[in-house]
């Protein structure tokens, strides 16, 4: 079990994961403007882009 850290004070911190899915949203939204638009969000400290954000290929990405 991993030790616990205090993080009082330190507010909350968000992750954007922005999905292509291939045509079905790659093909109608601009996900690399998605992508910028998210890092000028309050609290967003880390923001990527996925080919399919829902394989497991990459929950294991995010977890990390």
């Amino acid at each position: 079990m991993p030790l616990e850290n205090d993080i009082r004070g330190i507010g909350p911190r968000t992750g954007v994961f922005i999905c292509h899915c291939g045509i079905n949203i790659g093909g109608v939204v601009d996900v690399p403007a998605v992508v910028e638009y998210a890092k000028t969000l309050p609290n967003v400290v880390f923001t990527t882009d996925n080919l399919f954000t829902c394989s497991q290929d990459t929950a294991v990405k995010m977890a990390k």
